[in-house]
């Protein structure tokens, strides 16, 4: 990869750590925004009055080898979890 270009993924596929460099991805809550939806589908389903509403999950910030001229920026301003 050339240098001063970083690449990021999406979802943190299991692969994303077999690529060269490894890829760097936003992993997603999947269970926890499974279980939301299930909520609210059984809310609705007993007819309960739902809101709107907005709902966040947290998802986390995967760094690997793709993002590595931002890692020491990021952790010095505490924005990130460094993984490998």
């Amino acid at each position: 990869m050339p240098e001063g270009i970083s690449v990021l993924g999406f979802d943190n596929q299991k692969f994303s750590s077999l690529f060269q460099p490894c890829l760097t991805t936003i992993a997603q809550p999947a269970f926890e925004s499974c279980e939301k939806a299930v909520e609210l589908l059984l809310r609705l389903i007993n007819k309960e009055v739902i809101k709107q509403e907005q709902m966040f999950l947290d998802d986390q910030l995967i760094v690997r080898q793709s993002f590595q001229q931002y890692v020491k920026i990021f952790l010095e301003k505490n924005v990130i979890n460094y993984i490998f």
